[in-house]
């Protein structure tokens, strides 16, 4: 804890972190993105301060990689990880911000997806509510319910529609198991919960 009468125990693991500052003769360092900030944690390694190793010791961000294996969790690994871009803080950001929602709604939208391990459906989801691809599957799916074919449905336009991530676990879930039923091809489909009034 941070104080004496705090006795919880925090631990946080960096199994999976590093660092996004290198110094400038590095193969890893981008020399068109300087660190400007001069608190910049130095290596043990760099800890003399003598001329060279302060020459040495300029700091760039890290260069980005053309691609980058998944590294994470399907549950709350961002949209650009999915798509195999590498990491950066950004991703770090959108990762805390599904944790936040899952923990205030209880569940993300593609949570069932990421209970069976399919990381796919899980990057498909998370394009289509970061409005990366057009809404072309929700429109087909209530074309198809409505007339039986969805021949003439037209894709709509890119529009995100991060409200999802409030909607809540029942809505969610419910929802993926009409889903389910509807590719079963299930006579009476059930029930989707509403969503949260959060959401709204």
């Amino acid at each position: 804890g941070t104080t004496s009468a705090n006795k919880d125990f925090l631990m946080v693991d960096f199994g999976l972190s590093k660092s996004i500052v290198v110094p400038s003769d590095s193969t890893y360092a981008d020399p068109k993105h300087k660190w400007a900030n001069d608190l910049w944690n130095k290596p043990p390694q760099f800890s003399n301060q003598n001329k060279q190793q302060k020459k040495v010791l300029q700091g760039h961000l890290r260069k980005e990689r053309p691609t980058a294996e998944f590294r994470g969790t399907s549950m709350y690994a961002s949209l650009r990880v999915h798509q195999s871009k590498d990491y950066s803080r950004r991703d770090d950001m959108w990762s805390l911000l599904y944790v936040f929602c899952d923990l205030v709604s209880g569940g993300l939208p593609w949570m069932s997806h990421a209970a069976t391990r399919d990381r796919e459906a899980c990057r498909k989801l998370k394009e289509l509510i970061h409005g990366e691809v057009a809404n072309s599957d929700v429109e087909e799916t209530k074309g198809t319910e409505k007339n039986g074919s969805s021949d003439n449905v037209k894709p709509t336009k890119q529009i995100d529609q991060i409200e999802q991530l409030l909607m809540g676990d029942e809505h969610h879930v419910t929802k993926y198991n009409r889903e389910v039923a509807i590719k079963k091809g299930v006579e009476k489909l059930p029930s989707v919960s509403p969503p949260l009034a959060l959401s709204r």
